[in-house]
């Protein structure tokens, strides 16, 4: 299992790329990822690990990071307010972020071996 811990707005959070087995032992099989502020942990089924699904994962992370958490009652034009402000105020931290913990955690690829003929 590889893990990475990142502060986002000083709120430590731990990254955490699991086996499908340890994953849905934890979480279930109807999802590939999971975000959690009261463990502060974000866990990735490593069969479904993408660039897109950190990127996903992460986005939830600057919402619960914002203390949405304290906000139970968000109508959809809040709910769309806020993700806004989130894009327009941390879009290029968002993805900064994002693709440093995707290559912190992504498979070593395996060094394909030529052969002569």
């Amino acid at each position: 299992m590889k893990s990475l811990e990142l502060f986002i707005k000083d709120i430590s959070w731990k990254f955490q790329v699991k086996t499908d087995k340890d994953y849905e032992q934890l979480h279930g099989s109807n999802c590939n990822a999971t975000t959690s502020s009261t463990g502060g942990y974000v866990h990735f089924k490593e069969s479904k690990f993408s660039m897109k699904l950190v990127l996903h994962e992460m986005f939830h992370v600057y919402s619960k990071s914002c203390c949405t958490e304290s906000m139970n009652d968000l109508d959809a034009y809040n709910m769309e307010e806020l993700g806004a402000e989130i894009i327009e105020h941390h879009c290029e931290q968002l993805l900064e972020n994002s693709k440093f913990v995707y290559n912190k955690l992504k498979p070593k690829q395996k060094k394909s071996r030529r052969t002569s003929k």
